[in-house]
């Protein structure tokens, strides 16, 4: 049996693979099941967030989101689990309601699967978006102006958010770059992360349809915790069991796809 205590690279590999299973490390229990103290554990950790593989939390760590690169990059890999999440999102909206997108490619999914028919008010911060939504012939299309953050394809700036400021909306599908039951919505970008918590003040049912990349990653800048969000949308093909579970006492309507 290998001795974890005397091989550091060898329980830091085990390391990185219990993060892309788990999507986590607690250093209490793998101190007692590597038969090293907590502080060795957190060294690991360190010297695993300086590669960027985790981010290190109170008690562990969790790993990194994967959800950067420019939109643009980001919306040439929707597959098949986002088209499955879009599908459901859409069962959600009422005819008649005031609807916010978002930018992401989730969210691009969405609007891609809206049927042409449907009649609702969407109001947008991305480009892309609305330029999907054109091809909708009963919608009232709303978008937010100002300076254009290229990385996330859509306005973020104060004008952006003034405008936000003055609209009542019924449902909102947030981007989302992060997810963990313990931390809720993060973000990378900080001004996108202002925008976001801008818009959850404006919204009254906040939906967040996590594709599994994203699921138990943690990004730097706070958006919303689990109190704040009303609906979680998930594919369940891509979940553990102990992952499932944990959704069942999150108090969240959870939509499993």
């Amino acid at each position: 049996m290998l001795d974890y205590a005397a091989f550091p690279k060898q329980r830091q590999l085990l390391l990185t693979e219990r993060l892309q299973i788990d999507g986590k490390l607690v250093c209490s229990e793998l101190a007692e099941e590597f038969g090293v103290s907590e502080h060795t554990i957190r060294r690991d950790i360190i010297e695993l967030s300086k590669l960027g593989i985790c981010k290190k939390v109170y008690g562990g760590a969790i790993v990194v989101s994967p959800a950067q690169g420019s939109l643009a990059e980001r919306a040439s890999k929707i597959e098949h689990e986002k088209r499955l999440i879009a599908q459901a999102a859409i069962k959600l909206i009422s005819p008649g309601s005031t609807i916010f997108l978002d930018s992401g490619t989730t969210n691009l999914a969405i609007v891609h699967s809206l049927p042409s028919e449907i009649d609702i008010t969407l109001i947008t911060n991305s480009i892309p978006i609305a330029n999907e939504a054109l091809r909708l012939p009963n919608i009232e299309l709303i978008l937010l102006g100002g300076k254009v953050t290229k990385s996330v394809g859509g306005a973020l700036n104060a004008d952006a958010q003034n405008e936000l400021s003055k609209m009542f909306i019924d449902m909102c599908f947030i981007g989302i770059c992060a997810f963990s039951p313990e931390h809720g919505i993060t973000g990378f970008n900080y001004d996108d992360a202002c925008f976001k918590r801008a818009l959850v003040k404006q919204s009254g049912q906040l939906i967040a349809a996590v594709s599994h990349e994203k699921y138990e990653t943690i990004a730097k800048h706070k958006v919303v915790g689990l109190e704040g969000i009303s609906d979680l949308i998930l594919c369940k093909e891509k979940l553990s069991r102990k992952q499932l579970g944990e959704l069942n006492i999150s108090g969240l309507a959870v939509h499993l796809v």
